[in-house]
């Protein structure tokens, strides 16, 4: 957007497919279409059938492609108040959300397919996080972990003010 004037300005592809719509109007052949523009014949093709169907204003930009947001505001809230409400209380068998979770929640209450990877982007936009939880093995004992780093840990670590030097 031209900010002195605030008026929007071209994308020299729009301009181009602009300029080819009003010689496609004027009649003029698909070949001289495309040298005067510097299209392809698919691309002029494509144009000349947007025109013939939904109008010469359907050349214009329609606006960035992509997702766009699929959780309503709604939604959203909702999404909050389950999280908050913690992972237990959805069934869960620990108090740890994971990306994982929260997708297969997302689908479970709202039919939104989310994979695991974009739910951070989108706890993120909702300005809330997730914990990931703390991997530990399942026979895990914090009693022997202790034992072994006051017993093993000392005598196996390299201490500079001991070593000798040569």
């Amino acid at each position: 957007m031209d900010t002195k004037t605030k008026k929007p300005t071209l994308s020299p592809q729009s301009a181009r497919r602009m300029i080819a719509g009003e010689l496609l109007m004027k009649d003029y052949e698909i070949d001289e279409v495309m040298d005067i523009t510097g299209a392809s014949l698919s691309a002029v093709k494509r144009w000349k059938k947007v025109i013939r169907n939904d109008g010469f204003a359907a050349l214009a930009r329609q606006g960035n492609s992509g997702n766009t947001t699929r959780l309503s505001e709604e939604q959203r809230e909702q999404l909050r108040k389950i999280i908050v409400a913690g992972a237990v209380a959805s069934g869960f068998e620990n108090e740890c959300w994971t990306a994982k979770r929260i997708a297969k929640i997302i689908l479970e209450k709202f039919g939104v397919s989310y994979h695991f990877r974009y739910v951070a982007r989108l706890l993120r936009a909702m300005k809330i996080s997730y914990q990931t939880p703390d991997i530990r093995a399942k026979k895990h004992s914090q009693e022997a972990v202790d034992q072994w780093i006051k017993t093993d840990w000392p005598r196996i670590k390299k201490n500079p003010k001991n070593s000798k030097k040569p």
